[in-house]
């Protein structure tokens, strides 16, 4: 009799109808963070990892650069290839962006034009050095990370070729140290 008279008493109902309009907002609250706030945290956690390896590449050039003296031993470089993204207890995260460090090989070979050679330096005749040294196609390959981010759409891609670093950008590039391997006219 008692459970009769519960199942046909309607004084509850605007406590279910308030309970399911709070879920709903919560829905899309909930919606609203994971479609605007993620992509922009995200985006900005790829944005700090871009800046870090910027920094890390510089030092993994001033070791290559250092290297050609002798003078600062064994050097090891780390340089991060994929951003961290922010944990979330909720919301999911895409896949970790990751990042390629490779080496490429230049476009064209590396030539010497309007150089000579300072004969009193060496003990061979400079037309055999000329020949072997000036004259001649050098084999080289540049470094270069390539970031694979998800929210950072014009993320650039870095380059060290010949003692200089720079960003490359759809629109141009961006040194980042200057080049050492000329200076004036030597």
């Amino acid at each position: 009799m008692a459970f009769d008279r519960l199942i046909r008493d309607r004084r509850g109902q605007a406590i279910w109808v308030g309970f399911v309009l709070l879920l709903g907002l919560a829905v899309v609250a909930f919606s609203g963070y994971r479609a605007f706030q993620v992509p922009q945290q995200n985006a900005a956690a790829e944005i700090e990892h871009s800046d870090t390896v910027s920094g890390q590449l510089q030092e993994l050039r001033n070791s290559v650069y250092n290297a050609r003296t002798g003078s600062a031993g064994v050097q090891s470089t780390r340089v991060q290839l994929g951003a961290q993204l922010p944990r979330r207890i909720f919301a999911l995260n895409p896949p970790q962006p990751s990042g390629e460090l490779r080496t490429v090989e230049p476009e064209e070979p590396v030539t010497f034009d309007n150089a000579a050679l300072d004969e009193d330096r060496y003990t061979r005749p400079a037309g055999d050095i000329e020949t072997e040294i000036l004259d001649a196609d050098h084999e080289t390959r540049f470094i270069e990370y390539q970031p694979t981010y998800r929210e950072f759409d014009e993320a650039p891609t870095a380059r060290y070729e010949h003692s200089l670093l720079y960003n490359a950008f759809p629109a141009g590039l961006i040194e980042l140290t200057d080049q050492g391997l000329v200076d004036g006219n030597r």
